[in-house]
C-alpha cells in the first residue's frame, strides 16, 4: 500500500500555473508564488466530503464576494473622487481660459494704444523736424539779410558808377551824332 500524499496540485485561477500545496492547507486561502493572487484551494479529501466542500465553497464565495464588494466600493469612491476632482479642474481650467482671453484682449488694446502713441510721436517728430528746417532757413535768411545791406550798397554803388559811365558815353555819342547831323544839315530839338 502506498503512503498517503502530503501535498496536492492546485491551479491558480489568475495565471493558470500549477502549484504544489500541502494537504493541511486544503480549504484555506493561499497566495500564488507567481502572480501573488490570493485564492482558496481544496485538496482531494474535500471531494470525499461534499457537505464540507459545499460549506467551504460557500464560505470562500462569501469571502470572495465580500472582498469584491469592498474593492467595488473603494473603486466607486475613487471614481467619484476622481470625477469630483475633474469637475474642479475643469472649472479652474475654464476660469484660466477666460482669464487668458481677457488678458489677450487687454494686451491687444494696450498694443493698439501704444501703436497710436508711437504714430503720434512720429508725426510730432516729423512736424518738429520740418519746423526746425524752416527755422534754420529763416535764420539763414535773416543772417544773409543782415550782411546783404552792405553787399547791396556796394553793388548799388557799382551799378550807379556803371550807369554814370554809360550816361557819359551816351552823352558823348549824342554830341557826336548831333555834330554829325548838323554837319549834314539836320537839327534835333
Amino acid at each position: 500500500m502506498s503512503a498517503m500524499p502530503s501535498h496536492f496540485e492546485a491551479v491558480c485561477p489568475n495565471c493558470l500555473v500549477g502549484l504544489r500545496v500541502p494537504l493541511s492547507y486544503s480549504g484555506c486561502n493561499v497566495l500564488c508564488n507567481h502572480c501573488e493572487h490570493k485564492f482558496r484551494v481544496f485538496g482531494p479529501d474535500h471531494l470525499a466530503t461534499p457537505n464540507r466542500t459545499l460549506a467551504s465553497a460557500e464560505q470562500a464565495h462569501g469571502d470572495e464576494r465580500s472582498r469584491l464588494d469592498e474593492q467595488h466600493h473603494q473603486a466607486r469612491e475613487e471614481l467619484e473622487s476622481a470625477r469630483s476632482e475633474i469637475r474642479v479642474l475643469q472649472a479652474r481650467l475654464s476660469e484660466l481660459l477666460d482669464l487668458r482671453d481677457q488678458l489677450k484682449a487687454e494686451l491687444e488694446a494696450q498694443r493698439s494704444r501704444h501703436a497710436e502713441q508711437i504714430a503720434e510721436h512720429h508725426a510730432r517728430a516729423e512736424a518738429n523736424a520740418h519746423l526746425v528746417e524752416r527755422l534754420k532757413a529763416e535764420i539763414l535768411t535773416i543772417a544773409q539779410s543782415r550782411s546783404a545791406p552792405d553787399a547791396d550798397l556796394e553793388a548799388a554803388r557799382e551799378e550807379i558808377a556803371d550807369l554814370r559811365a554809360k550816361l557819359a558815353d551816351t552823352e558823348s555819342t549824342k554830341r557826336s551824332m548831333s555834330s554829325l547831323l548838323e554837319g549834314m544839315g539836320i537839327r534835333l530839338h
